[in-house]
């Protein structure tokens, strides 16, 4: 597995593309969280249209917000995850609060009510600090 190998020899990876993958889905995740947590070179991850669900939202949200090994990721594209729902809008909350390093967070044509997505959009502004692209 290519997390597997990331893990096992040591390589300085700015940007790592993982889209199009549905099949990754939420064990995927589970893998790649620990490779966020060991290899601080990371700086962009792309992950539309791979099956995330909410609770690899809330995989990614306890990696981005661990301030102990808080990854140093300032992009992350996970548009085109139908399985996101209001269900993760906690962890997508904990992380436009919590993290510090994020800059872009795309979260495009998910399954997020309209309420959600404003109240995503309002702590955004108020944070006034990442660039936040969020659609339906």
């Amino acid at each position: 597995m290519l997390v597997d190998r990331l893990l096992m020899e040591p390589m300085s990876v700015k940007n790592l593309g993982l889209s199009s993958n549905p099949d990754i889905r939420d064990d995927g995740i589970a893998h790649l969280v620990g490779l966020l947590r060991s290899n601080r070179s990371i700086t962009t991850l792309a992950m539309h249209n791979t099956g995330i669900t909410d609770q690899g939202i809330g995989l990614l949200a306890d990696v981005l917000c661990d301030t102990k090994t808080r990854p140093a990721l300032e992009k992350l594209y996970i548009s085109f995850n139908k399985s996101i729902t209001d269900n993760s809008l906690e962890s997508l909350t904990h992380i436009l609060e919590q993290n510090q390093t994020l800059t872009l967070l795309s979260l495009q044509h998910c399954s997020l009510s309209d309420r959600a997505r404003q109240r995503l959009r309002r702590l955004n502004k108020k944070k006034n600090k990442k660039k936040f692209k969020l659609s339906e």
